[in-house]
């Protein structure tokens, strides 16, 4: 006799239903966040229509954070929802983890819902 490995819950006396979501219906728009690390010490990260942000700071003096949080309530001032648009934070390969790890904490100092990682590329 054989048996499949399956991860759905034994429910006896009724059917088994999946541990995990659907994917939407309609695909989520995308916010993609550019980081490099031209030097250990320094980072540059950019998006859409913002300046470059250095060490997380633009040249304002605006943080990254605070740049993420506007872009998040300017989507919803124009009718549009978050929970539709993922942020996707795009390393390159020579990009330091810490740099990356920095701005991702920055999108969950903003709140963002949806945070996901594109592929390195150089």
């Amino acid at each position: 006799m054989h048996f499949l490995p399956c991860v759905l819950p034994i429910n006896y006396g009724e059917a088994p239903s999946p541990s995990h979501k659907k994917h939407p219906a309609v695909p989520q728009e995308q916010l993609k966040v550019f980081i490099t690390s031209p030097s250990d010490s320094e980072s540059v990260v950019r998006f859409s229509d913002e300046p470059e942000f250095k060490n997380g700071v633009d040249g304002s003096g605006r943080t990254l954070a605070a740049a993420l949080e506007e872009k998040k309530k300017s989507i919803e001032e124009k009718g549009g929802r978050v929970d539709n648009f993922t942020l996707l934070l795009s390393p390159k390969l020579s990009t330091r983890y810490d740099h990356v790890i920095a701005v991702y904490e920055a999108a969950m100092l903003a709140k963002w819902p949806n945070i996901g990682f594109w592929s390195a590329v150089d």
